[in-house]
């Protein structure tokens, strides 16, 4: 059986370690080991950890960071201590589902790293949060396998010699907004095989409304720097070129609605833009009617308010870009 090493950065998550840890350990698949990197935390995430490794001795091993330096450098230490023969790494706020290490065994052979999503049922119970994992499942598992530029480090494996020949995670990169994912997924894919595959799965505890907002902005303004120098779209995926027309119709239905006061009959063209936002999620709105149609409603308006916030951030990265104050430190 392949040996898998379970790899889980942490920084103050003492209300989640636990129950994501328990997580690996009742799967299908049982890893060679979990281990745990505690990120410099100020609350008891490492003696919750030292816990676990005493009830589960030689599986569970809590590695303590002696600052916190970020994910990117959590995982690279968890990676150096590993031993399996496949890393795979979670975040501490998710848990795995029970086949979550079955598929991605059953996947890799295929691959030299392949990246899973969030369960499209969240871990808390919240509108927001439903509607964050009702997309991402919509959005990654329309299209099946594929190949993949990004390595979702909430739930993704790798070969141990791709991560070494690579340097693992780039942990000069700014930290906090996961762009050392797409980073390192640009870097895998383009010397090795990268896949997604939603089979592969775990749930997710969401922000709520204002901190989701806050970070949809900044991630996709960081994200719009990295998209003007490489100019290219995802085929499949959250970033594709399909969603971002219609994300920009969102916007264009917002800043056409001034014409209506210079002429009537110019009202057309915020309601072709607002259309042209509701066709390019239908597919999202049908999959959400399907699951849980009280969901439906706040769906449309939560997909409206987001576009609109991923519009702005985007306009902002691309005008610190073009302005020349945009440079993401550290990218390779």
């Amino acid at each position: 059986m392949d040996r898998v090493s379970v790899i889980i950065p942490a920084y103050n998550a003492r209300a989640t370690i636990a129950a994501c840890v328990e997580s690996v350990l009742a799967g299908d698949v049982r890893p060679l080991e979990v281990i745990v990197v505690d990120d410099g935390s100020t609350d008891d995430t490492a003696a919750i950890v030292g816990t676990l490794a005493g009830r589960h001795p030689n599986v569970v091993q809590l590695i303590r960071s002696p600052r916190n330096a970020g994910p990117a450098c959590a995982r690279n230490l968890g990676a150096s201590a590993a031993r399996g023969d496949y890393f795979f790494f979670v975040d501490s706020d998710t848990e795995m589902l029970p086949d979550t290490l079955k598929n991605f065994l059953r996947r890799i052979p295929d691959a030299d790293a392949v990246s899973g999503i969030y369960h499209p049922e969240p871990l808390n119970d919240s509108t927001v949060a439903r509607y964050k994992a009702s997309l991402i499942a919509y959005l990654f598992g329309r299209a099946g396998v594929f190949k993949y530029d990004v390595f979702i480090s909430s739930s993704a494996g790798i070969r141990p010699d791709v991560f070494k020949a690579l340097g693992g995670f780039n942990e000069k990169m700014p930290w906090g907004m996961d762009v050392e994912n797409e980073d390192f997924g640009h870097r895998i894919a383009a010397r090795y095989r990268l896949l997604m595959d939603p089979s592969i799965m775990v749930r997710h505890h969401f922000p709520g409304f204002s901190k989701f907002t806050r970070t949809y902005f900044k991630r996709v303004s960081l994200w719009m720097e990295l998209f003007v120098r490489r100019r290219r779209f995802e085929q499949n995926g959250a970033t594709t070129m399909g969603t971002g027309l219609s994300t920009a119709a969102a916007a264009a239905a917002i800043a056409t609605l001034p014409l209506i006061w210079l002429d009537p009959t110019l009202a057309i063209a915020p309601v072709i833009f607002l259309a042209g936002h509701m066709a390019g999620y239908v597919g999202l709105f049908l999959f959400v009617a399907r699951r849980r149609p009280s969901l439906l409603l706040p769906t449309v308006f939560l997909n409206y308010w987001f576009s609109l916030v991923l519009a702005a951030g985007a306009t902002y990265g691309a005008l610190r870009v073009m302005t020349g104050m945009g440079r993401i430190h550290g990218e390779t």
